[in-house]
Formats: structure tokens, sequence, C-alpha cells
């Protein structure tokens, strides 16, 4: 037997369900958009992180094709561009560094690197004084020293590198399958008021 027998007030009653039902599903669509924007907010700071990275793994990789060229063919221009390097390695910017704050092992990282190219800078001072002297590049032991600097400094922001890539990892699927789920509630909701609607209306016999 339905609830309501007139045309008047089936209409009034439709009217104030449909409401009903746009206000609960708009209320719960709210929460579920703060929520998977702070997961989305998660991924893109992992995003950033990956950026800022890739430049310190850039700049360090830059750096060692550079002392190879120079120890190659030392020349003053080859000399100034691995000092150039070495700089950049060993400076990081107020708003990069932010971004690691929260991640102590990503910054004894960054910390350990502006200590070795500090270092770096003054093994490669002696290596040009050598060079000055006529020594042959091969014979000279600071060139190892620097191949070994180097490649610890890779392998700290490679480390880095591959911590925020996993994140982005694990944080994408995580935000396709909330708002797979979210879609379905809203969806299942919906439906389920409109079918109770109906039979508060029609009656279950239609």
């Amino acid at each position: 037997m339905p609830l309501f027998t007139s045309v008047k007030s089936r209409i009034y009653a439709a009217f104030a369900g449909v409401t009903a039902i746009i206000l609960v599903v708009g209320t719960m669509s709210i929460f579920m958009m703060a929520s998977a924007g702070s997961l989305f907010g998660q991924y893109q700071f992992a995003a950033q992180q990956s950026q800022e990275i890739n430049d310190y793994v850039r700049d360090v990789e830059t750096l060692r094709q550079d002392l190879e060229t120079y120890l190659r063919a030392p020349s003053s221009a080859g000399e100034a561009r691995v000092r150039e390097m070495i700089l950049d390695v060993g400076t990081t910017d107020a708003d990069g560094y932010a971004f690691f704050l929260h991640d102590p092992v990503s910054v004894a990282a960054i910390d350990e690197v502006t200590l070795q190219s500090q270092a770096y800078d003054t093994i490669f001072t002696d290596l040009v004084a050598a060079l000055g002297d006529g020594t042959p590049a091969q014979d000279i032991p600071e060139a190892d020293e620097l191949r070994t600097l180097g490649e610890d400094m890779s392998v700290l922001y490679n480390e880095m590198s591959d911590r925020a890539k996993e994140a982005q990892n694990t944080l994408g699927p995580q935000i396709v399958d909330q708002q797979q789920r979210q879609f379905y509630i809203i969806v299942g909701v919906s439906l389920v008021g409109l079918i109770a609607l109906n039979t508060k209306l029609y009656g279950t016999g239609g």
C-alpha cells in the first residue's frame, strides 16, 4: 500500500526525497573529495621530491663526466666547468631542501654530499696542481679519489630517487582504487535512495 495516494502528495514527496538523496550524496562527496585530495597531495609531494632529486642526480653525473673530460684533455675551460659543477653539487637551495625535512635519511644524504663536495673541491685543487707540475693524469692518485667520491655521491642521490619513485608507485594505484570505490559508493547510495523512495511512493507492488 503506497504511503502517498494523491498525485500532489507524491510530487511533493518525490521532490523532498530527491532533495534528501542529493544532500546525502553531496555530503558524502565532500568528505570523499577531502580524502582524495589528501592522498593526491601526498602523490604530488612525492612527484616534486622526485623532480628535485633528479636535478641532484643530473648535477653529480655531469660533474663525473666533466672530470673525465678534464682528465683526458686538461684545460682552463675544463677546470672551470668542473669547479662550477662542484659548486652546483654542494649547493642545495632552501626550497629544495624543504622537500626532505620530514625525511631524516634524505636530509643526512644531502648533508653528506655537501661535505663530500667540499672534499672533492680540495682534492681537485691538488689534482690541478699536479697536472700543472707535468704529472700525467693516470699517475695522480687524486684522480681515483675523485672518481670514488663521485660514485659515492651518485649512490646516495640514486637511493633518494628510488625512495621517491617507490612512494609515487605506491600512491598512484591507491588514488585510482579510491576514486573507483568512491564512484561505486555514490552510485550505490543513489540507487538505494531511489528504490526506497519509489517504494514509499508506490508501495512494494509498484
